[in-house]
């Protein structure tokens, strides 16, 4: 799915989780090309097909009759294209089997009736971000390839999961051709991600981890092109399930623009324990590799243009009493470096009653040092 946020994200993923469990619930196998037909079709056939199971399943074999013995006169449709027949099936069904407690098989058809019944132009609205991205994954050969039917006799490639790469310690080389559309090579990826992420959790629930499973090596190249939430996920948590990621990416620009701020770029650069850095010419960048690795020895940390650099300093002590009551005393404020001589530790705990702490500001401009501790001007 594209990224998205808010009602209109949780909606599409609802939608498409809905119709996912009804393909399962009837015993067909989930595709793109699948989801995309049920997605601008609408969710009757697949609606109708549940339900047919669903009374088999409570014994009654005749519901086909019964429905069309039933009065229609008080049936009303939910929408103009949705058939009366059907929706006297959604009756019927509610009247008898939906009012017994059958667990996931009830969820999965009350699933598909609150899509059914839903309106038809806010369903469209809010699915129609999934729309483009289908369409692109589900064009030309691109449809068998990512939708592939198992029961095609004229199709006789093996078809490939992420499971059964790993399970069988085989490895897979995937180019997605970014650089003519970076689109669908985005989509793409990110369903790979999910999919490796999603088998990680399955380990993991298997009680699988740590030393007891093979190590799986995920080697990501112009991560800002596909990183998503799974991938995050898998960076965080991976490990535990024997994944180890390597990432390549150009700057943390790129990644802040993907993932949609630099607070989850960062969030996403924090996972990694180890940095190879090369080199780089954009500002935000060599900011987050300075921090990372502190600056070079005998030079000062990277200053913003836009603010100074601050740093803690320690300055003289609070005037004395006798000064107060009208002596003079010299003062002892730094005004240059040398003035400003590092303390030891045991100094610094001798004087920590006695000292105030102030700041030294350095001008992007002139790179003259002005001091100012807190409460003097």
């Amino acid at each position: 799915m594209p990224p998205d946020s808010g009602a209109f994200g949780n909606f599409a993923w609802m939608a498409v989780n809905v119709a996912v469990e009804g393909l399962f619930y009837v015993t067909e196998r989930p595709s793109l090309l699948g989801l995309r037909r049920l997605l601008e079709g609408g969710i009757d056939p697949l609606l109708k097909k549940a339900l047919a199971r669903s009374f088999r399943d409570a014994g009654i074999d005749d519901w086909e009759e019964q429905v069309e013995r039933m009065d229609k006169r008080n049936i009303c449709p939910p929408a103009a294209n949705a058939g009366i027949e059907l929706t006297a099936a959604v009756a019927l069904w509610e009247e008898t089997v939906g009012k017994k407690d059958e667990g996931d098989a009830n969820a999965v058809v009350g699933g598909l009736i609150a899509v059914f019944r839903h309106n038809r132009e806010h369903y469209a609205k809010i699915t129609a971000s999934l729309q483009p991205v289908l369409s692109m994954l589900t064009g030309g050969t691109l449809a068998k390839s990512f939708s592939p039917d198992p029961f095609d006799p004229d199709d006789e490639r093996p078809i490939v999961t992420v499971e059964r790469v790993v399970e069988g310690g085989d490895i897979l080389y995937l180019g997605l051709d970014a650089l003519p559309d970076s689109t669908v090579a985005g989509a793409l990826g990110s369903i790979i991600l999910a999919d490796l992420t999603a088998y990680a959790g399955k380990r993991y629930n298997r009680g699988e981890s740590g030393t007891d499973v093979k190590s799986v090596s995920l080697f990501v190249d112009e991560t800002a092109n596909v990183i998503n939430g799974p991938m995050i996920e898998l960076l965080n948590k991976g490990l535990e399930a024997g994944i180890r990621v390597t990432a390549a990416m150009q700057t943390v620009s790129d990644l802040a623009a993907r993932l949609g701020s630099d607070s989850r770029a960062r969030m996403a650069l924090g996972n990694f324990n180890n940095l190879i850095a090369l080199r780089s010419k954009d500002r935000l960048t060599q900011e987050f590799i300075c921090e990372t690795f502190g600056p070079p020895s005998g030079q000062p940390p990277p200053r913003s243009p836009h603010r100074p650099t601050v740093l803690p300093f320690r300055t003289s002590a609070p005037p004395s009493r006798a000064a107060s009551r009208g002596g003079v005393t010299k003062s002892s404020h730094p005004t240059s470096l040398a003035d400003c001589p590092t303390p030891s530790s045991s100094q610094a705990s001798r004087a920590a009653g006695s000292t105030r702490v102030g700041f030294r500001s350095f001008s992007p401009t002139t790179d003259r040092i002005h001091s100012n501790p807190f409460g003097t001007k």
